[in-house]
């Protein structure tokens, strides 16, 4: 930035000086401009291409997390099934049948 600011100036300043000199020296100095306009092109698109594949990578490690933190549907249904399996199934029923944890309290008030 500070250099466009340098080229911006650098035009003001040729322009103003333009009237007290020779065709030649103004040759010149549009010569040394048009340079310094392609080298300050040249830095910024630089500078975008690096910031480009920055972003680009972040985006990419982001896809990469929420792939790794994801489930399939098939992995869940697997799970599930897992989980409610025959070989569970002796952990209801029968065996809690009239089974209490407590005696029971009851509050009467009158």
């Amino acid at each position: 930035m500070k250099r466009l600011c340098s080229v911006v100036a650098a035009l003001l300043y040729s322009a103003a000086m333009a009237g007290a000199q020779s065709p030649e020296q103004l040759e010149q100095q549009l010569q040394e401009l048009k340079q310094q306009y392609a080298e300050t092109t040249r830095l910024m698109e630089q500078r975008i291409a690096t910031l480009e594949q920055q972003i680009a990578a972040q985006r990419a490690a982001a896809s990469a997390a929420t792939k790794e933190n994801t489930v399939s549907l098939a992995e869940l249904v697997a799970e599930a099934e897992k989980s409610t399996s025959p070989a569970h199934s002796d952990q209801v029923g029968a065996k809690f049948q009239g089974t209490v944890s407590s005696e029971p309290t009851y509050d009467l008030r009158s």
